[in-house]
């Protein structure tokens, strides 16, 4: 074989062979690295698959990630306890949500997965709240993910993480570890013939403060929840909701966890408000609003309303409540579920449902 044919084939492979993943870094605690993380995420030579360090910093930026990769920060370097994702005083670019049709600005928006992030966190308060409702992690339709050990606050209104899906095929989400100030929203739609949520979910163990009720016109759904549940199937555990966090003089009518999912099981989770007494506090620990739902082994406190049940026939069993105006609201009449209420003006009212 001559040299020119040797060389001709050496070019074809090099044109066909794809990009190897591989681990990038960005700032200054290592070289070669990347200035900004938005560099990094989206640079050509970075391949699907690819893990990307960040050192510890404040990096002001929206981050769009468009290929399967893991973020991961890298804490305690150059004198910095951690990595700080904290928008940009430009021009952002917003979402709108494929589910509800809401809008909302990201500050770190995954379009295309599987994308692991862990140990980064990401704040508004350096950004204008006005006509701006700005989101921490945004899992957009079709996209399956991992948040581990993130943390998200801001003083905007908005969720910490928003999760959803409204296509098929079924996308998984897992939430963990993490310190959320703002809610989690996790919103899926159903499959029509077999009514079968297209995302699941694991939320296991994370800190979560619900948000402010949204003011009128900002896209925010106006109930200041911890975990909204809108259509998807999992698990919902071992989380802390404390809360919330009033801002003046106005009504609060907020929930600990928004159950509108029959595939979901929530348990074991702690649900601690303060105020059950206070007539603009109108708190409620868990409200299900669909039927056949699995409530379990939760503790709640200091609200108005334990569990607000709707009416729904639902699996509501060994829950301990405490200090609220009443255990359990809108009670099926058939229910049979054992709970333990202390310190409660009510412990089960008698059924008002039909």
């Amino acid at each position: 074989m001559s040299p020119r044919t040797l060389l001709l084939l050496a070019v074809a492979l090099f044109v066909v062979s794809p990009l190897n993943a591989a681990t990038y870094y960005v700032g200054t605690c290592h070289s070669p690295s990347f200035a900004t993380i938005s560099d990094a995420v989206g640079a050509p030579t970075v391949a699907p698959g690819s893990t990307i360090k960040i050192c510890g910093g404040s990096y002001f930026e929206q981050v769009i990630i468009s290929k399967p990769l893991t973020l991961i920060g890298i804490v305690g370097t150059e004198g910095n306890a951690d990595v700080l994702i904290a928008g940009s005083s430009g021009s952002m670019l917003s979402a709108v949500g494929a589910v509800f049709n809401n809008l909302f600005t990201p500050l770190v928006w995954v379009k295309a997965g599987p994308v692991t992030i862990q140990d980064i966190t990401v704040d508004d308060d350096f950004l204008s709240c006005a006509n701006t409702v700005y989101v921490g992690f945004y899992l957009a339709s079709g996209v399956s993910g991992t948040l581990n050990r993130v943390a998200s606050q801001g003083q905007c209104v908005g969720a910490s993480v928003y999760a959803e899906n409204a296509t098929s095929p079924v996308t998984s989400v897992t939430i963990e570890n993490s310190f959320l100030n703002n809610g989690i929203d996790a919103v899926g739609a159903v499959v029509p013939a077999g009514d079968s949520p297209l995302l699941d979910v694991k939320i296991t163990g994370n800190q979560v403060t619900p948000n402010v009720p949204a003011p009128p016109g900002s896209g925010g759904n106006g109930y200041g929840n911890g975990i909204y549940l809108y259509e998807v199937s999992g698990t919902v555990a071992t989380n802390s909701i404390f809360g919330p966090k009033q801002v003046g003089p106005t009504a609060y009518n907020g929930i600990g966890i928004w159950d509108e999912s029959a595939g979901v099981t929530v348990s074991s989770n702690t649900i601690m408000f303060n105020g059950f007494d206070d007539p603009l506090y109108k708190a409620e620990g868990i409200a299900i609003l669909e039927d056949q739902t699995t409530v379990k082994s939760n503790k709640i406190s200091g609200v108005q309303y334990g569990i607000d049940m709707g009416c729904h026939p639902s699996t509501v069993t060994s829950n301990t409540i405490n200090l609220t105006a009443s255990g359990l609201l809108s009670v099926p009449r058939a229910f049979t579920g054992i709970n333990s209420v202390y310190n409660s003006f009510v412990a089960t009212p008698a059924s008002d449902c039909p």
